[in-house]
Parts: structure tokens; C-alpha cells; sequence
């Protein structure tokens, strides 16, 4: 065994041990983090909350970033973002980290989403299947604190896109009808009041 600059012993093949390149690395993700502070405070923040080094977006991906509305992360090989009304799919290449290739995928044109945590050999990765009409992407995404959150926000916008925005969870028509004819029979609407407000919601029918 080879020694260390720090005393250490180390492999023959490594540069340094394996305390010091821990170290090292733990230094170079928060000079990551805290450059992030700055150029991108939304990404900062996302970084903070979900304990992120930083060092995802850094390089390449970070520069496809600067016009982006960065709602939800998750990433690996693809890397995806969720904005308000789109997913953003990049494939990055292995050993440089640049952008291979780019997609941006309307949130109304995505039909089915599949999810699949950690399982077999590899414990690192899930898998994502994204549908469309025209096509089905598979992609693999890197364990993390946000991939749950992230999974949970594409699947409810993906489902609020579908429904033209608009929520199913408030009250249906019939019980705003209900609610109006109540107000009627306790005087606080007039027959015509409580007409019109009818009219009104039925055309939403």
C-alpha cells in the first residue's frame, strides 16, 4: 500500500486516500452550492431544502437553466425539469457532462406517468415511464430526498394540465346550485338573484 500526502495509506492507482477525497469532495459541492447563491438564488434554495449538493447544476446544465422556471428537479444520465406547463428532458453524456439532448415536453400532451423506486442490483437509480400519444420515454433518475416531491408535482400538474386547470377537488356545480338556493330560502338572495347566479354556473356544465 502506497501512502497519502496526509499519512494515510491508499491504493497504488489513487491519488490520494480515501478520507482526503471525501474531504475534497465535500469541499467542491459547497463551492458548488454557494455559487449558486447569486447566479441562481431559486436553485440555491432548491439545493437547501432538499440537502442537494449543488453540484448537479453546474457546467452545461446549468447555463440550459438561465430562462428556466425550475419547479421541480430530479436527475441522473436525464435530467428533468417540471415548469409550470412543461417537462424539460435533457440527456447528458456520461464522462464530459454536456448536453447530448434536449427535449420539451407539454405537460397537456403527457397521457400516463409510471414510477419504479430503487430495486435489483442497482439502488441508486429509479425509473420513470413518461407517456405520450406519439411515444413512450423510459428514463432513470438518481435517488435522492426531492425525486419524491418531484414525482408527486409532475403527476398532480400532469393532471391539472388534462382538466384545463381547472381543480377537481372544490365543490361540484350541484352543490353551488344547493348552497345558492339555501341563501334563497333565507332570504338573503331574490328569486331573480338567485336566477341569474343559476344561469351562470349551469353554463359551466
Amino acid at each position: 500500500m502506497a501512502t497519502c500526502k496526509c499519512g494515510n495509506k491508499k491504493g497504488w492507482n489513487d491519488w490520494e486516500c480515501t478520507e482526503c477525497m471525501n474531504k475534497k469532495a465535500i469541499e467542491v459541492n459547497a463551492e458548488h452550492l454557494e455559487s449558486l447563491k447569486e447566479s441562481h438564488p431559486a436553485l440555491y434554495e432548491y439545493c437547501k431544502k432538499y440537502n442537494l449538493s449543488g453540484g448537479e447544476f453546474s457546467g452545461a446544465f446549468l447555463d440550459e437553466l438561465n430562462d428556466v422556471n425550475v419547479l421541480h428537479y430530479a436527475g441522473g444520465a436525464f435530467k428533468l425539469v417540471l415548469t409550470d406547463s412543461e417537462l424539460i428532458k435533457w440527456e447528458m453524456t456520461l464522462l464530459t457532462g454536456r448536453v447530448k439532448q434536449k427535449e420539451i415536453i407539454p405537460l397537456h400532451t403527457i397521457t400516463g406517468i409510471e414510477s419504479w423506486p430503487p430495486r435489483g442490483a442497482d439502488l441508486s437509480l429509479w425509473k420513470m415511464r413518461i407517456t405520450r400519444a406519439a411515444n413512450v420515454d423510459e428514463v432513470y433518475i438518481q435517488e435522492g430526498a426531492n425525486v419524491r416531491p418531484f414525482i408527486d408535482a409532475l403527476n398532480a400538474a400532469v393532471n391539472s394540465a388534462a382538466s384545463g386547470g381547472k381543480s377537481s377537488s372544490g365543490p361540484s356545480i350541484a352543490d353551488k346550485v344547493k348552497s345558492l338556493a339555501e341563501l334563497k330560502d333565507a332570504g338573503l338572495l331574490t328569486e331573480e338573484e338567485f336566477a341569474e347566479k343559476k344561469a351562470q354556473l349551469l353554463k359551466d356544465l
